[in-house]
């Protein structure tokens, strides 16, 4: 979370030019009018505390991304880009149940941080159907890529309904992520066999409704609690109450508070989601 710029600071067209370009790099990037129709939303009283919040988003932009995932690689033991210098053998899967989610962009965009996309790095990066064909064994390693992990749920939830056995035979088993929450790394610990890999780590006090959050006062916390509530009461906080303000370029969590992304009649989100 970034630090908020401090109380009463004028809401000046510098002020707003230093949000454009941060959220330039937002897959649907909002214009100056769109910024300001959504603070306009807030009650007056609370158009500073709504400036705040958006002092404090960050935006992971592409080129963060690919950083992530080159620091990433470079941790993972026996790996090389040279087939020569691998321990055992090594196969890049989207960390998806279906075609077309995050994990398939994120395959995409590791490929490409990896400087691998040429035909003759093909045989590595598959779909998770083909796993078997390969025959991988206690000497070999899967990496499975996503782009974050809020709650730990859906991650977990993958690995109970498919990914477990689809890995049965294989040594060692990664989950690559760009960011990770401390309760999803606990929760994926403890209940799956992956070992969570995050270049970003969010810890509790980036949950901006915790006591841990020094960044807003318990007053600010409860104004926006209350937006959340008001207009998205079934999951005020975020999906699994972790109340982030915390957004990818290609998508915005529902792990993030409600009002940045959810849309319905009475409520027009600065970051749209892709998906429901």
């Amino acid at each position: 979370m970034r630090a908020p710029r401090a109380v009463g600071t004028p809401l000046d067209n510098g002020r707003k030019k230093g949000w454009i370009d941060r959220f330039l790099h937002y897959r649907y990037p909002p214009s100056q009018l769109e910024i300001e129709q959504w603070v306009a939303q807030f009650d007056t009283e609370h158009e500073d505390l709504a400036a705040r919040l958006l002092d404090s988003v960050d935006v992971i932009k592409r080129q963060q991304m690919d950083q992530a995932f080159r620091s990433l690689m470079d941790a993972l033991p026996g790996w090389h880009r040279s087939k020569s210098k691998r321990q055992g053998r090594w196969r890049f899967i989207p960390y998806s149940m279906s075609a077309g989610e995050s994990g398939d962009v994120m395959i995409s965009y590791l490929r490409q941080a990896l400087g691998m996309r040429q035909r003759h790095y093909d045989e590595l990066f598959i779909q998770p159907q083909l796993l078997p064909d390969a025959r991988l064994s206690q000497d070999d390693t899967v990496v499975l890529v996503d782009d974050f992990a809020g709650s730990g749920d859906q991650a977990c939830g993958s690995w109970d309904k498919f990914f477990k056995e689809l890995v049965g035979d294989v040594g060692n088993v990664y989950l690559l992520v760009v960011a990770a929450s401390r309760r999803a790394q606990l929760e994926i610990g403890a209940r799956t066999d992956m070992q969570l890999m995050a270049h970003i780590n969010l810890m509790e006090s980036d949950n901006i409704f915790s006591e841990k959050c020094h960044r807003f006062s318990d007053d600010d916390k409860a104004a926006l609690l209350g937006y959340c509530t008001k207009h998205f009461p079934k999951v005020p906080k975020g999906y699994g109450d972790c109340g982030l303000i915390f957004v990818l370029q290609h998508d915005c969590p529902n792990n993030t508070i409600p009002i940045l992304h959810g849309h319905n009649k009475r409520w027009q989100p600065l970051f749209p989601r892709s998906s429901p």
